[in-house]
Formats: C-alpha cells, structure tokens, sequence
C-alpha cells in the first residue's frame, strides 16, 4: 500500500524503510500477521515526517498567495449536524473573496475525524466539542450551542393540540437520536427523572436531511437544535412544538489539531466562520418543560 501511495516498488519502500533504521540505530517496523506496525520510533519518526510534509504544504501555498493570490486547500470533515449552515456560509464568503482556494468536504463520523485531524489529514473537523476530544490534542471554535426542539410532522395529531402531556408525546412514533449520543442520553436522563421512558423508536438516526425526509413521508415526532428547527418551520416541512429540551449538551463547532500548524488558506477560513458566528442564540429560553411533567 506504501509503495502505491508514494508511487514506489515495494522492494524500494523496503530499502528506503533499512536505511532510516540503520541512520537512527533502532527499527522503525516490526512485523504483526501480514502488516507492519511502527514501533515508538517509528511512531515519533512518521509523526515528524507528517509535520514536515505539512510545513512544506504551508510553504507551498504561502508563496503561491504571494505570487497569483489567494490559492490553497483547505480540507474539512464533516457531521450532519446543526453548525452545518454556518460553515456553508463562511465556504461562501470566502469563495466570493478567494475564488482559487480549493475545498474538500467529508462526510465522517466524529471518531474517524478526529484521527485523520491528529494525523494531519484534515485542516478542520465539523462535530461535538466534548471534554474527551479535547483531551486528544484538539483545538475548538465553539459555533452553536442552544436547546433541542421537539418537532413533529404537519399532519401529527399533537399539532393540533391545546394542550400537551408529555405522557402523550412520549408514547407517539419517534426518530429518536442513535444510542450513545449525548442528547439521546440528555432526553433519557430528564425523562426518567420524570418517571417516564424513552419512546419504543423504530427509526433511529443521526442524519439531518434523513430526519427531514422522514418527516415528509411519515408522521413522527423528533428532536432539532433550535436553529435548525426554526428554519424547517418557516420553510413549511416541519412544526414545533411548545416543548423543549432544556437540559445542556456539548456545543457544535470547529476542531483543528494543536499539532500541526494551518496553511494561510485554512487560517481564512477559520476568520470566515468566526465572522459568520450569531451573537445571540435563536432560541428564547422560554417554556423550557411544561407545567404536567
């Protein structure tokens, strides 16, 4: 696989990887099954070799800005989550000011985009800020954080209710968040604190558009980061309803590794997010849990 990548015979990667471990005096490899795995060497030496092949990128860009403008790549992992639109934004503002610059946009769960940030594969990350990613060497631009709404299709029952119990709501047909999620575990620890139980959920999801969809073709009830939710509401797809999910869960946001140092181009770009950041949230804090729970 190495030699594919560095467009070398496997012989030669073998011969480039003796002659290091002969320079630095200790193996960089050893064997497991069929693979290679690096020893703490080999660990230390590829981590160096990454910060290297990274300085050279900036380098590379910087003089390139320099000589014909703005130009670069900026690379970004992404979740389906509510800070999405914000960061579409600050892609468009700087689109319209860098037209050269490049972007690579891909859709990854929050483990795998915080491997490939620690391993320089990634300028920035788009996801939950919590204390255990941060731990792993992650910076962090905080961009949304405000309470979950209950939303429900146009054609829900409770729509047109008066008057709601949670009793009620609890017992509909949800799409509820998947198991592990921090504001799955939020609504079940409220709940049971309310002696009552998450919904019998036979569609669990973790996927804006997906929730979306679903609430066009079924009738359900789910939850929606106030934003978000505000923006389907006016768009006609969805309705809120006069429930919310008071209790705190990790902001949204940008993570970018402390390791590795940004490229002028990734650099704008962070500028542009901060510069698209709301000052106030969306959501009023009011009506948060209602009077029968």
């Amino acid at each position: 696989m190495a030699g594919k990548r560095l467009h070398l015979s496997q012989s030669a990667v073998s011969k480039a990887i003796k002659e290091i471990e002969k320079r630095i005096g200790m193996p960089i490899f050893y064997p497991s099954g069929k693979t290679l795995l690096p020893t703490e060497a080999g660990s230390a030496y590829i981590q160096a070799a990454r910060q290297v092949i990274n300085n050279l990128r900036i380098l590379e860009d910087s003089v390139q800005s320099l000589s014909r403008g703005m130009q670069g790549l900026v690379r970004i992992g992404v979740q389906s989550i509510a800070a999405q639109p914000l960061m579409v934004e600050a892609i468009a503002i700087m689109n319209d000011k860098c037209p050269d610059v490049r972007f690579q946009l891909t859709d990854l769960p929050i483990d795998q985009m915080v491997d490939q940030l620690s391993r320089n594969m990634l300028d920035f990350g788009l996801g939950r800020i919590t204390p255990n990613i941060l731990a792993l060497g992650m910076n962090h631009l905080a961009m949304i954080e405000e309470p979950y709404c209950v939303i429900a299709s146009n054609n829900n029952r409770l729509v047109f209710e008066t008057s709601l119990d949670w009793a009620a709501v609890v017992a509909e047909h949800w799409c509820l968040p998947l198991p592990g999620t921090p504001i799955r575990e939020k609504l079940s620890s409220m709940l049971v604190a309310n002696n009552l139980t998450l919904p019998k959920a036979a569609i669990e999801c973790n996927s804006l558009i997906t929730t979306l969809m679903l609430h066009q073709q079924m009738n359900i009830i789910s939850l929606a980061q106030g934003g978000v939710a505000q923006q389907w509401h006016r768009r006609g797809h969805i309705k809120i309803l006069p429930l919310v999910i008071s209790a705190k869960v990790a902001p949204m946001g940008l993570l970018w590794s402390k390791h590795f140092q940004r490229s002028p181009a990734a650099e704008l770009f962070k500028r542009a997010v901060e510069d698209t950041l709301p000052n106030t949230s969306n959501i009023q804090a009011n009506a948060l849990w209602p009077q029968t729970l």
